[in-house]
């Protein structure tokens, strides 16, 4: 009995030992599992700061007035750089030109900001005391909403700001940052800065385009004169076309829009088919050419820049058609003034315009050679053009254009005659 009693006793002893350990293995995690999770905390905790970081970088924009040296913007751009984030400006700048306000204004950036920079914190507007040999330079601070924060002035020296400078407007966009950013919203959730004196009033805008590019065309004539039938007929013949534009709208973006075209079109590498008195048909190079000035009114029949609009315009127009060796057809220029009717179409946000315009000329000029084969110096043409617009940058565009016109013309007996005319071309178009 004596001996079963020891072996219960040492069994019970190593149970009550082996169990407290075992509880502590099981608690304590293994030291690769501790080392695992320890470093998974650490990347954690560094994308985390790095996601705040990135959120809390302050989004500057800088504006330059007018007149501001070229050198003292960029040097403000420089070092704002390398502690802020710049907004690329070009956006804006070209946004409140077409709106007709100064990009420097409080009225420009309480219209156009909170749109097209939402997250955007802070405004800084350069400026100078004078465009050459300045001294002095002005930075307002704004939000995106137009409140003015602070007005400040600081020396530079080469058109760039001083070591001193640098350090005070850092401090003066570190301040600025303070107040505006918290909340979000900007100073009009807290009631302070300087709000825009007044409403934004567009002013005038001028929109240039310059076009240039390369078609195709025809030309026909058809006379019964005191010499007897005469004409011309022109294989399909290359052509090219260039032309100016300059848009006024007396309120930017307004309805009613005044224009000024001045349009050349030409042939080359003509080769004309000259049907003689005796039914001869001769080949010789030639040139047609077309070339027009005029004034046009358009008005939107809607406030919205997708509306439709629709245009009248006057010009005048010269249509003329030579041969460099003498032919039995003189030549001709058939001239006069032009009036057109047009409407445009915009598609799918202005991604598409569609331009069409009908015309009518009174012709008061057909050139002394036919003038005296007996062809009246008068007549009338109708004709018009079609354009399709497809913008392809905001200040890049691609017009396919097309325009025919239709000449008729009196002669002594009675017979009359016609022209011809037909032109289309693929342009590339710079407007802004």
């Amino acid at each position: 009995m004596s001996r079963v009693a020891l072996c219960l006793a040492a069994l019970l002893t190593i149970l009550l030992v082996a169990r407290p350990l075992r509880a502590q293995d099981e608690a304590a995690p293994p030291s690769d599992a501790m080392e695992t999770t320890s470093e998974s905390a650490s990347e954690a905790s560094a994308n985390t700061s790095e996601e705040a970081s990135a959120d809390d970088f302050p989004s500057v924009l800088v504006v330059a007035r007018r007149d501001t040296p070229d050198t003292l913007v960029y040097d403000v751009e420089g070092f704002l750089g390398e502690a802020c984030q710049l907004i690329d400006s070009s956006a804006y700048l070209r946004e409140a030109r077409d709106r007709g306000l100064p990009p420097e204004s409080a009225e420009a950036m309480a219209e156009i900001l909170p749109q097209l920079h939402p997250e955007l914190d802070l405004v800084v507007v350069v400026g100078a005391n004078r465009r050459t040999r300045a001294s002095l330079a002005s930075l307002h601070y704004h939000d995106r909403h137009g409140f003015q924060i602070l007005e400040e002035e600081h020396s530079i020296r080469g058109n760039m700001l001083t070591d001193e400078s640098r350090a005070r407007v850092l401090a003066e966009v570190r301040l600025g940052l303070a107040v505006i950013t918290r909340p979000r919203g900007g100073l009009s959730e807290l009631g302070g800065g300087v709000a825009p004196a007044r409403e934004a009033t567009p002013g005038l805008a001028v929109h240039v385009a310059v076009q240039a590019g390369a078609g195709l065309g025809t030309r026909e004539l058809v006379a019964s004169t005191r010499n007897g039938a005469v004409g011309l007929e022109t294989a399909l013949f290359p052509s090219a076309a260039v032309q100016l534009s300059v848009d006024v709208e007396p309120v930017a973006r307004g309805q009613l829009t005044i224009g000024a075209d001045a349009e050349y079109l030409t042939s080359f590498a003509l080769t004309s088919a000259d049907r003689r008195i005796d039914g001869s048909i001769r080949e010789t190079s030639s040139r047609s050419q077309r070339i027009g000035a005029g004034l046009r009114l358009h008005y939107r029949v809607d406030p919205s820049l997708d509306a439709v609009s629709i245009g009248v315009g006057l010009a005048w127009s010269a249509l003329s058609f030579s041969s460099e060796a003498p032919v039995s057809l003189p030549d001709y220029t058939l001239q006069g003034p032009v009036l057109s009717l047009s409407v445009m179409i915009p598609i799918a946000a202005r991604l598409i315009t569609i331009v069409l315009a009908p015309e009518a000329q009174w012709i008061v000029d057909v050139g002394s050679g036919l003038a005296a084969i007996g062809v009246d110096s008068t007549g009338a043409a109708v004709g018009g053009s079609a354009r399709v617009r497809l913008r392809v940058l905001d200040e890049l565009f691609v017009d396919l254009a097309y325009r025919e016109s239709h000449a008729f013309l009196g002669t002594e007996n009675g017979q009359g005659g016609a022209d011809v005319e037909r032109f289309g071309s693929l342009r590339l178009v710079y407007a802004r």
